[in-house]
């Protein structure tokens, strides 16, 4: 860790991409995103917690081990149910969104952070 300055290895604390569901897996429990090659399905870990997201039409489900959502579009919560009351594990919506962002931004080969930074400058 003493090439970076920051305490806590950052490295190590932020998810990692992957490649195929095989590494995504085999490297549990560290945090992780997998994104489909066609970007319909998600699988992301935060903090240990297990989350999905699914595009189905114009629709979204998102959810983790505690609670279910579906979403539309936008993001707004149509609907939403708890799958494991015992599990008690939140779902923030601010991850459906960044897992959202994240995925459109590899399946076009572009890194959002300085998409985001282009689009600012822009206007």
């Amino acid at each position: 860790d003493t090439f970076c300055p920051e305490d806590g290895g950052p490295y190590r604390v932020k998810p990692r991409l992957h490649r195929s569901r095989a590494s995504y897996a085999a490297d549990a429990p560290r945090d992780g995103i997998w994104i489909e090659a066609a970007g319909d399905r998600i699988a992301a870990r935060f903090a240990g917690v297990e989350h999905h997201l699914e595009r189905n039409g114009g629709r979204w489900m998102f959810g983790n081990d505690t609670i279910e959502a579906v979403l539309d579009d936008a993001g707004a919560v149509l609907e939403a149910r708890v799958a494991r009351a015992d599990a008690g594990h939140p779902l923030e919506t601010g991850r459906f969104h960044g897992l959202r962002a994240i995925a459109e931004a590899v399946l076009r080969e572009a890194n959002p952070v300085s998409a985001a930074l282009g689009r600012r400058a822009r206007l």
